[in-house]
């Protein structure tokens, strides 16, 4: 029985600026040279607000990202865009505040945004955060609405 050829055009790379996720996107970068892929480079900055309370309701405001998370935010999507520009490949970078989980993020950016395949890294910065709260890669293998390569 023959196989039909998997179709990746776009790739997500999830990035945190950890050493893992610079692997992960130097393995997407190879793979999108070989299926002639795009890459998109994103950084979700989770941003846990207060809610607060006005006339008994509670609220929240639209995340926004401060000018250190921004600059964190871009040194991280920047380095994996070079890989990707270094290779030849078209790259696009998003960064995205969230109020919500990191995980429930990136799977819905790649759903919303018909990406074919995300690669993430197996660890990231979070360190005993993770213990916490799990890991992103993990959850994301869990979510994602594609495949999902995790990259040691």
């Amino acid at each position: 029985m023959e196989l039909p050829e998997i179709k990746i055009r776009k790739i997500l790379v999830p990035t945190d600026g950890s050493e893992y996720s610079i692997k992960a996107a130097k393995f997407a970068s190879d793979l999108a040279q070989l299926k002639k892929a795009r890459i998109v480079a994103l950084h979700v900055s989770a941003i846990y607000l207060q809610p607060e309370f006005q006339s008994g309701v509670p609220y929240v405001d639209f995340p926004i990202l401060t000018k250190e998370e921004e600059k964190f935010a871009q040194m991280c999507t920047q380095s994996v865009a070079k890989l990707a520009i270094d290779s030849g490949l078209e790259v696009e970078e998003r960064i995205i505040g969230t109020g919500t989980s990191v995980v429930h993020t990136i799977c819905e950016f790649a759903r919303r945004e018909g990406c074919d395949l995300i690669v993430v890294g197996a660890k990231g910065r979070s360190g005993i955060k993770k213990l916490l709260m799990g890991s992103v890669s993990m959850g994301v293998v869990t979510n994602a609405p594609c495949p999902v390569l995790v990259v040691r």
